[in-house]
Order: C-alpha cells, then structure tokens, then sequence
C-alpha cells in the first residue's frame, strides 16, 4: 500500500509538474519507508539596501546626465562642489550624512540660459532669470556687458589649436587654469611609449571655485598622437579628470582634431607664465517650470 501510494504520488508530481524538478524518486521494488532526497532549490531573494536615498536637484558643479552615487560628504563636495546658500540640494545631503546616512544618489539638474530662453518663449514668458546673482564680469544685461555664456553653459580654455572645456557646466568652469610642460619628458621617455615625436606633455589642472580650497590635479605623458591608445589626450581625459575634457572633434567622424608638435611646443611656452583659463561658464537659468525637466528625453 505504501509503495503504491509513493508510485501514486510520484507520477501525480509528474503529471502536474509539482515537484517534478524538486524531487528523486526513489528505486521502489517492495513496501516500506522511502526517503525521497530533494535537489538543492533556488536561492532565496538577496538582501538589498534599503536605505539609499536619491537626491535630485542643482548643485554646483558635477554631470547633469546620469545620477551618480555618493557615500560620504566628502564624496558631494568632490563630485558636486559642495555647499552653497544657492543649492539647497547641498543642504539636504550634508543632512542626510550628518544623520548616518550611507549612500545617495545624486541627479544634478541643469537647464542652460539658452534652453531658458527658448523655453521661456515658447510660454510667452520674458527672460529667463539667472540662476546665479550677477556681478561685475556676468551681468548678462547690463550696458556694455560683452560676457555672455556659451551655450551648453561649459567653459572653454583655448589656446591656437589647443582645445579645451570644463567637464561639465557650470560658473565653476571659469576657475579652472591649466599649464602645459614637458618636464622629465625626453625622446627616451617618446620611444619607450611608442609615441611620435614632439607629442608628449604633462598637464597641472586647478579647479578653485573657493579661492581657500584650490584642487590641483597633475598629469604625465599625455600625447597628441592619433594612433595612441588610453594616453591620447582625449581620451586620458575623459578617464582621468575631474575636471577638464578636450575639445576639438570632428563633426561628421567625431575623431579629435588634434594640434602639431609645434601648437604643443607654443602652448607650453605660453603657460609659462600665462594659465589657461576657462571662460563661458553659467550656472543656467531657474528651473522654475516643469517643461525645463519634464518630457521626451529628461525622463
């Protein structure tokens, strides 16, 4: 009777499908007691964090197109820029952190003076306001003011054929300076790393939004060389630094338009004594309605 009623529900799980990848059936020749072994089952729903928190909002500084994660304070200050009467998104996160919180995701919202304006039109509204308070050097309005921001609202540094800009908009970009030398850098140093001759250099970029707190970083054998691989400068920046990107591609391949030997040599003798400086560089207009981050593609 227990055999019968073993093979029985055995071949119900099969039928149904019950069990049927979960069980081994035994070998059953005669009555009595079987142990049926079952195969290990699926792991169980994995532990997931419950506590990061997303932050969406301005910020000084920091990518405007994807959020990024954040676990610390310092982390805001060195991606975002920190503190400012002027993001109260800087506020709400140094209090999530001073009250023991451990991940953010931060989502910088960003609209540019000329996105402003044309939205602004299309509402029938006047101009847009600047985000930031005007001064001396970005009164847009005023008599005789010839600043004006570029339009993406991202700095540029240039010099000849060298191109620059800031990492991403913003009035931040306007405190950036960058050296070019070629210290250490000999035709040793060009046929160790496989590189054409006159190409390599070495970068000092200083982000110094707060005058007190200037962010130096340095930078070895960057090369203007087409044909190199991480170190082209294009790319080496885009991997590398916070805070400068280069800035010369063509339109139609998108291959950077890199400079000569002899634009390499005038701009590290022209920094010298004289920095890059960024210029062009705006903190946008208000988003003071739902059309500057609500639609197609600002999901």
């Amino acid at each position: 009777m227990i055999a019968q009623r073993a093979a029985a529900d055995h071949r119900a799980d099969v039928r149904t499908g019950i069990g049927a990848a979960m069980l081994i059936p035994p070998q059953i020749s005669y009555p009595g007691v079987y142990i049926v072994e079952a195969t290990p089952t699926p792991g169980g729903i994995p532990d997931l964090p419950t506590s990061i928190t997303a932050f969406v909002g301005r910020a000084l500084m920091g990518p405007t197109d994807e959020p990024l994660l954040v676990q610390s304070l310092g982390d805001f200050e060195t991606l975002y820029g920190g503190l400012s009467p002027l993001c109260p998104l800087s506020r709400s996160v140094r209090q999530f952190f001073d009250n023991g919180g451990a991940q953010a995701l931060i989502a910088r919202l960003y609209v540019s003076w000329d996105e402003a304006e044309a939205v602004q039109a299309a509402l029938g509204h006047g101009q847009p306001a600047l985000y930031h308070p005007v001064d001396a050097t970005h009164d847009f309005g005023a008599t005789g003011e010839t600043y004006r921001p570029q339009p993406d609202g991202i700095a540029r540094l240039a010099s000849g054929a060298i191109k620059l800009r800031a990492a991403n908009p913003g009035r931040w970009g306007d405190k950036l300076s960058v050296t070019f030398n070629t210290d250490g850098i000999n035709a040793s140093t060009e046929q160790a790393l496989g590189v054409a001759k006159g190409t390599l250099f070495n970068l000092v970029v200083t982000c110094a939004p707060d005058a007190n707190k200037p962010r130096t970083e340095r930078f070895s054998n960057i090369t203007l060389d087409p044909t190199a691989g991480a170190s082209r400068v294009d790319r080496f920046l885009e991997d590398n630094s916070l805070f400068l990107r280069w800035d010369a591609f063509d339109a139609t391949s998108g291959d950077p338009i890199l400079p000569s030997a002899a634009d390499l040599t005038a701009v590290v003798n022209a920094t010298k004594t004289t920095p890059l400086t960024g210029i062009g560089g705006s903190d946008g207009g208000f988003l003071d309605h739902p059309a500057f981050f609500v639609g197609p593609g600002d999901e």
